[in-house]
C-alpha cells in the first residue's frame, strides 16, 4: 500500500543521504521526497 511505497523511497534515500552533512536536511529532503516534490531549478 501507500505506507510501503513511502517507506522504500526512503530507503533509497537512506542509501544516497551520505552526503548530508546534518540530520535537518536529510528529514527535509525525506519529507520533500516523499510528497512528491521534484528538483526544480529557477532562472
Amino acid at each position: 500500500g501507500p505506507t510501503e511505497a513511502i517507506n522504500g523511497r526512503l530507503e533509497h534515500l537512506r542509501g544516497t543521504a551520505l552526503g548530508f552533512r546534518n540530520l535537518t536536511n536529510y528529514i527535509a529532503r525525506c519529507l520533500l521526497k516523499s510528497g512528491g516534490f521534484r528538483n526544480q531549478l529557477h532562472s
